[in-house]
């Protein structure tokens, strides 16, 4: 969960006498306002690099059977719910040590071992492997063009990507960047969908402002029709925007003053009459100060 004060910034932004548990519920306002469950903030990996978000909690977790070393293509013995994973899958590793903490990327599985593209440290038996602690998207690409826009802003790191081929829209073949009739779409045919192809993230490049990526072409010298990325998206908690701290201590004190009534336009003694601004939390003046921040929904 979200929580976008911290104790000593309580008397700074005028809630003194608030509790965590009231920043907790105003910064879960925010966070549905502006359609991130995974908030705002992001946590480092041990090297303080962008590695997942604060607010999220772990779909599933794998557990390290055995110890696994530095190196690249890694081959780890791991128990938990395999049927889960997949390649381009990005997993946090070792979240409890602060030392060892890493984002990992699955590239293959086997039975009960999984392959990993990098792995930067030592990694004891019985460290955990835990998914769903970042953003995925996945989106058609435009026709013919590498460029891709996500949801979220700002960009802070691309952990991972897969992309895969899909055949043309009937009456788009002759105008297609690939030959449909080679031995590729022959097994796509017999042996099922389309197959994910993970790209090296470190092959992309982004606008941290706009959310634009632009992703490599594939094993197939073309454009990919449909990509998925993982990503991280926000900021420090170091580093998050005075305008969201200020609309969470407006929201504590709105809360605190009538929970039951939020922001309101205006009131009447006689009859009691009250209108509201509408049936949110978020009040016009909150609304402009989060906007820059809100997920869009067109991306």
């Amino acid at each position: 969960m979200s929580e976008y004060l911290q104790h000593t910034e309580y008397l700074t932004y005028g809630v003194p006498n608030t509790s965590p548990d009231k920043v907790k519920e105003a910064s879960g306002y925010i966070d549905g306002w502006l359609r991130r469950p995974e908030g705002l903030i992001w946590s480092p990996d041990s090297a303080q690099n962008p590695a997942f978000m604060a607010a999220l909690a772990p779909t599933y977790e794998l557990t390290l059977a055995a110890p696994v070393a530095p190196g690249t293509n890694v081959v780890a013995n791991v128990t938990g719910p395999l049927m889960a994973v997949g390649p381009g899958d990005a997993l946090i590793a070792d979240r409890a040590n602060a030392n060892d903490t890493e984002a990992v990327v699955v590239v293959a599985k086997t039975g009960n071992t999984i392959t990993l593209s990098n792995v930067t440290y030592h990694h004891d038996g019985g460290a955990l492997l835990e998914a769903g602690l970042v953003i995925t998207e996945r989106k058609h690409m435009p026709k013919n063009r590498p460029i891709m826009q996500v949801k979220r802003c700002p960009v802070q790191r691309v952990l991972s990507g897969k992309g895969r081929y899909a055949y043309s829209r009937r009456g788009d073949s002759p105008s297609g960047n690939t030959d449909e009739f080679n031995l590729l779409a022959v097994y796509s045919t017999f042996g099922g969908p389309p197959a994910w192809e993970v790209f090296n993230p470190a092959s992309t490049e982004f606008d941290t402002r706009t959310g634009e990526l632009w992703i490599p072409a594939g094993i197939m010298l073309a454009y990919y029709t449909e990509v998925e990325v993982t990503y991280v998206a926000g900021f420090s908690a170091a580093g998050l925007p005075s305008q969201v701290k200020e609309v969470c201590a407006k929201l504590i004190r709105t809360l605190a003053n009538d929970p039951e009534i939020g922001p309101a336009k205006s009131y009447r003694a006689g009859d009691t009459a009250i209108e509201k601004f509408a049936d949110t939390m978020i009040s016009g003046d909150m609304a402009t100060l989060l906007a820059p921040y809100r997920a869009r929904l067109m991306a």
